[in-house]
């Protein structure tokens, strides 16, 4: 094994251009520079899975990738820096931990490690060095392990927020693909941030080709906001909005949502906006308003007949109001629009027809 920096200001150099690039800085690029600095064969940034596992995500070191990519935590080296925090084995390693294949494996004498933790200060993982000889541990070495293994920290909670965010997103694409409906993410300035597959259609393009795009030139084809927007109204007053709109540009009417969302300081940062076609709707309506229209003038055009009729107890005619008298068929007929067919009931058609009905 070649010897490790000793150089404290070499050390400082290196930690303060990796700290100024955090955000750059890949768990690659973290291990390459913990080889080059303290001269040893191999360093590894491994992440903790669920059923006592480990993946390694990042390997350096002339020997190149000499850690199987995934493997058992119970046992090993590694499990005692995620348990403890930190480990330092400078010679004897593989005799301390006999039952760790990866060690004995790859004839390992030294090893140390530092344990990644997210948020919660949880162990999310673990940056660590190897060797096949014993390795003088200085203070130097130590801080340089502990710098890099920060960077690494912050390196694996963005990988797993990215993942997360990576996760939820093919989650929230097939759920909202799967609607008819228009439903995307606006910006306070119009701009969209996601659109379903529904608007992508709509608008004749995939789905990220609408990101960036202002939602009223894709609806509506103006370069400045539909009047009365919606989205306009929900960023003004942090409230739901929810109106019908019926745009030639789009053909169909809508029901437009839109639903203000914030960040997790309470910040108002843009819409949920969904809009569904109502035509079938609206249809139904009108067929519905025209239905009771109709039956609202069938029912003017009844005439009720009420009161008491006079009525002749021999050949029922009726006295209609001026006195004289008419035939029933008459006087129901003019007053209420009915008609009558004529025939006879089974009683009369015996009396008046004896030789055809017995």
């Amino acid at each position: 094994m070649g010897s490790p920096v000793h150089d404290a200001t070499a050390l400082t150099e290196i930690a303060d251009c990796l700290h100024g690039q955090a955000d750059k800085a890949c768990l690659a690029t973290i291990t390459d520079c913990l080889v080059r600095a303290l001269g040893v064969p191999s360093a590894f940034v491994a992440e903790t899975l669920d059923a006592g596992q480990a993946r390694v995500l990042a390997c350096s070191g002339p020997e190149g990738h000499p850690m199987a990519s995934t493997f058992a935590l119970s046992g090993t080296a590694c499990a005692q820096v995620l348990e403890q925090g930190a480990a330092v084995h400078g010679d004897g390693a593989r005799r301390r931990f006999p039952a760790d294949a990866s060690l004995a494996r790859l004839g390992i004498e030294s090893f140390s490690g530092r344990a990644l933790r997210d948020a919660a200060d949880g162990p999310i993982g673990l940056l660590a060095i190897m060797g096949t000889s014993p390795l003088e541990w200085t203070a130097e070495s130590d801080a340089l392990l502990s710098i890099l293994a920060l960077l690494a920290e912050l390196e694996l909670r963005r990988v797993r927020s990215e993942r997360k965010i990576s996760r939820v997103a093919r989650q929230w694409t097939a759920t909202l693909d799967t609607m008819p409906d228009f439903v995307a993410v606006i910006a306070p300035d119009h701009r969209i941030l996601r659109a379903n597959l529904a608007l992508a259609r709509f608008a004749s393009c995939s789905p990220k080709e609408l990101v960036g795009r202002k939602c009223h030139e894709v609806l509506h084809h103006l370069g400045r906001p539909w009047p009365h927007c919606p989205h306009e109204q929900a960023m003004r007053t942090g409230r739901s909005v929810a109106l019908e709109v019926y745009d030639p540009q789009i053909g169909v009417p809508l029901c437009v949502t839109c639903t203000p969302f914030y960040d997790d300081e309470g910040k108002l940062i843009g819409t949920v906006h969904v809009a569904r076609d109502i035509s079938e709707q609206n249809q139904a309506v009108q067929v519905r308003e025209k239905l009771i229209g109709e039956l609202e003038e069938s029912l003017a055009s009844v005439k009720a007949l009420s009161g008491v009729l006079p009525i002749c107890a021999g050949c029922k005619k009726i006295r209609n109001d001026e006195g004289d008298w008419e035939q029933v068929e008459v006087y129901i007929r003019d007053r209420t629009g009915a008609s009558f067919s004529h025939g006879f009931c089974p009683e009369c058609a015996r009396e008046l027809y004896p030789d055809h009905f017995r």
